[in-house]
C-alpha cells in the first residue's frame, strides 16, 4: 500500500499527451541523460505537488488511489484479507530520488531508486483473518506509516511498432523496498471494543518487522504489478521519441 507513490516518478518524466510543451522548470531530456531525468523527477515532485492538468498529471502529495487487496492464505502464520479503499498517500513531494536509468533510444532495462523519510497511507479498511494464534477482524479507518523507506524497481523492455510508431513496452519487472519502522493503526477493530483494539494495535506495531519479513512476497509482487499497470498504460498510448528532445 505504501508502496504506491513511486507510480508518479514515471508519470512525471513521460508527461501524458504529445505535443504538449512542458512548463516552466519542467525539462525534456536527451536519450540516455540520466541525470537530466533525476532532475526533472525531483524538480516535478517539489514543485508540482498538487499536480499539472495540461499534460495529464494527478495530485502528487497527496496520491489517490481506489484500492489495493492484500490476502495470505496458506499453512504460515499469517492467514489474513486485508482490503485498503479509498487511500490517500501523503509525503511524496519529499522523496529523494537517487537514480533514473534505462531511457535510451533504445532501451532494454530501466532502474528507478528513490528514497522516503516518512510516508503514510490513509485510508478505509477491512480485515479479517489469523496471525499466529491471535485472531484480527474489523472495519473502518487507517493510519499505516513507514519512516526510511528506500524503493527500488527494475523491468526488462523493448521498443515495438504500432501504426508507423514505436512505443516502450515492459515485458518483465522486479520491486523490492525495504524500511526502518511501520506503524499502524487500525480504527474499530473487533466492532469497537476498545480493550482487544487497543491489543492488536499494540500486537501489529510491536511485531511489525515480523510482520514485513513475512509478507514481503506478496507486497513486493502487489506492488511491482500496481506499478507496472501505471507505467504501462502512458508508454503504451504515446510513441516513446515523444518523451524526449528531437535529435534527428
Amino acid at each position: 500500500m505504501w508502496y504506491i507513490g513511486i507510480i508518479s516518478v514515471i508519470s512525471v518524466i513521460i508527461g501524458r499527451s504529445i505535443a504538449i510543451e512542458f512548463p516552466p522548470g519542467i525539462q525534456k531530456c536527451h536519450y540516455g541523460d540520466s541525470e537530466c531525468f533525476r532532475e526533472t523527477a525531483s524538480n516535478v515532485i517539489k514543485n508540482f505537488p498538487k499536480g499539472i492538468s495540461a499534460m495529464g498529471i494527478e495530485s502528487i502529495d497527496p496520491l489517490f488511489h481506489d484500492k489495493i487487496d492484500v490476502k495470505m492464505n496458506g499453512n504460515g502464520p499469517i492467514n489474513i484479507q486485508m482490503l485498503y479503499r479509498n487511500m490517500s498517500i501523503f509525503g511524496f513531494s519529499k522523496a529523494k530520488i537517487l537514480k533514473i536509468e534505462g531511457f535510451t533510444k533504445d532501451p532494454t532495462k530501466i532502474q528507478i531508486h528513490f528514497k522516503l523519510n516518512k510516508i503514510s497511507v490513509l485510508s478505509d479498511y477491512k480485515i479479517k483473518g489469523q496471525i499466529l494464534l491471535f485472531p484480527m477482524e474489523g472495519a473502518g479507518k487507517s493510519n499505516n506509516t513507514m519512516l526510511d523507506w528506500d524503493f527500488y524497481w527494475n523491468a526488462t523492455v523493448k521498443l515495438v511498432e504500432k501504426n508507423n510508431e514505436k512505443y516502450l513496452k515492459l515485458e518483465k519487472y522486479n520491486t523490492r523496498f525495504t524500511t526502518s519502522r511501520i506503524w499502524f493503526f487500525f480504527e474499530n477493530l473487533f466492532n469497537g471494543d476498545q480493550t482487544l483494539g487497543h491489543t492488536a494495535n499494540d500486537f501489529f506495531n510491536d511485531n511489525w518487522e515480523f510482520l514485513f519479513n513475512e509478507m514481503k512476497p506478496i507486497l513486493f509482487k502487489t506492488a511491482g504489478k500496481f506499478f507496472n499497470t501505471l507505467v504501462t498504460i502512458p508508454f503504451s498510448n504515446i510513441p516513446y521519441k515523444e518523451f524526449f528532445h528531437d535529435e534527428n
